[in-house]
């Protein structure tokens, strides 16, 4: 989706409307898995307090409801952010939020797990 991510995106994002969601399903069922039933991961990046999260509950309700998809599950990464006494041991206060304050394993396994369909104790 990267040529749908410059400044179109935040004008279709705050849009109620969101009258560009069709372009963006579009984009995004080319890189659907050709097998049904294979589920498949969308990434949503941004900079904080961007309307990341805005824009995925609109996106998984239209692959929910526009491409008859019935399980779509949002995945919110500040789950995944090293507990604050992990960031300042690590001198990493100031960063929260950025690729190096965040527990890539635990995110990559629990993706890893949606994929295969199983569920993480969390």
């Amino acid at each position: 989706m990267k040529n749908l991510c410059d400044g179109r995106l935040k004008r279709v994002v705050i849009q109620t409307a969101m009258p560009g969601m069709d372009a963006i399903l579009a984009e995004v069922m080319r890189f659907r898995p050709p097998v049904e039933g294979t589920p498949f991961v969308v990434g949503v990046a941004g900079s904080v307090a961007v309307g990341k999260s805005t824009f995925a509950k609109a996106l998984a309700a239209a692959i929910a409801g526009r491409l008859d998809i019935p399980k779509v599950e949002i995945v919110a990464t500040d789950g995944f952010l090293f507990p604050n006494a992990v960031l300042a041991e690590r001198d990493l206060r100031r960063r929260k939020g950025f690729p190096e304050s965040f527990d890539v394993a635990s995110l990559r396994a629990a993706l890893t797990a949606d994929r295969k369909s199983t569920r993480l104790n969390s």
